[in-house]
């Protein structure tokens, strides 16, 4: 939210890599892959389509070690709404499919602004899901309520410290709270490592430390230009 646009640039193919380790034992590597493409409309051109999953977790369960792959797919279009000199807004339509031991279907939407002044930026975002077949594991609904504040530091660091809450049918509310720095390595590449605090005030407290990595690729149908011309 604070650190690159609120949508990939158009035209240009993105993936991100984070390696989460939990005070609960368990192990993830979320990733997600971006692509906005290039155009002069809302669907085509300032829309970012992504998909989300886990390339592997691994997690303490009954005393044993268990290791797998993504049980759950979400993907999602983030329309970039408005882009002013400060202020950003956005919507993003989202589906999740779940499976093996995280059935169920999902959809909701989020709603994302973002104000920018000098070197600091402040956002906040609102996010509704509900689920086709509630379940214990799949909440009849959800409501996220983020916000957060970040401030650069030289031209290449960012830190940033962010709040949610959340309350799901069925369940109390929570607050979990976020802190980060972001180092940008290149226009194309950079790394953060943030500290996460899961239910800080309700539910099953936990801990979290993420390092991830940022990539853009570029605009694929050039680097594939590049390639036929060499090859002539």
């Amino acid at each position: 939210m604070h650190v690159t646009s609120l949508i990939t640039d158009p035209g240009t193919v993105e993936a991100e890599w984070n390696v989460s380790w939990t005070e609960s034992e368990s192990l993830t590597m979320p990733t997600t892959l971006k692509y906005t493409p290039e155009g002069s409309n809302l669907l085509w051109g300032r829309t970012e389509y992504s998909a989300n999953f886990d390339t592997f977790s691994s997690a303490l369960i009954d005393g044993n070690r268990v290791i797998h792959s993504s049980d759950h797919l979400a993907v999602a279009a983030t329309t970039l709404l408005a882009d002013r000199e400060h202020w950003n807004v956005a919507i993003a339509p989202v589906v999740t499919v779940g499976f093996r031991d995280q059935p169920g279907f999902r959809a909701g939407l989020t709603a994302i602004t973002r104000y920018d002044r000098g070197r600091n930026s402040g956002g906040a975002t609102i996010t509704w899901t509900g689920a086709a077949d509630p379940t214990d594991l799949n909440p009849a609904g959800t409501w996220d309520f983020g916000s957060g504040y970040g401030h650069v530091f030289g031209s290449r660091t960012t830190v940033h410290v962010d709040g949610q809450f959340e309350r799901a049918t069925g369940y109390s509310g929570a607050w979990s709270f976020f802190e980060g720095i972001e180092f940008q390595f290149t226009p194309a590449a950079a790394v953060e490592v943030s500290g996460q605090h899961l239910n800080v005030t309700g539910g099953i407290l936990d801990h979290q430390l993420v390092v991830g990595l940022t990539i853009n690729f570029g605009n694929p149908a050039e680097k594939l230009a590049q390639v036929f011309r060499r090859t002539k």
